[in-house]
């Protein structure tokens, strides 16, 4: 069994409000888009750090994010524990709060935690289990 790490790298141009991520074999980054009102999947991807080519150039995906808008990373330990312990769906509740929340993105983890907390078991987690919610301010 051989194992490639995986990981978000983030590169935040405030003055512009640009954001450049390069996603490293993680799940699907969730954008909530605040003036659409929306979520997207940002799927664009690499291979974990270590595995493919190492000659191939790594692009990063780049995205102007907006006041409300709201980005949130987590590792799939994280989807798989909360969507098999709530059997909820990860990403429609990240939009409800979102939306709820116009965006508050601490406001959305918290609400996050809160459910998961409640319906995981620390002992009988199967995965490592992360999540970042962040937003512009």
């Amino acid at each position: 069994w051989t194992a490639s790490p995986s990981t978000h790298l983030i590169e935040l141009r405030r003055s512009r409000g640009r954001l450049s991520i390069i996603n490293a074999g993680m799940p699907d980054i969730l954008y909530y888009d605040s003036a659409k009102r929306d979520l997207i999947a940002i799927d664009e991807k690499v291979a974990p750090i270590g595995a493919g080519k190492a000659a191939r150039g790594i692009a990063p995906y780049s995205v102007d994010i907006s006041r409300g808008d709201v980005l949130f990373l987590y590792s799939d330990g994280f989807k798989e524990e909360f969507e098999r312990k709530t059997r909820q769906t990860l990403g429609l509740n990240v939009l409800s709060f979102c939306k709820a929340l116009n965006g508050d993105a601490e406001g959305v983890a918290a609400k996050l935690l809160k459910i998961f907390q409640q319906s995981a078991e620390p002992t009988n987690l199967r995965d490592n289990v992360s999540f970042v919610a962040f937003s512009r301010t």
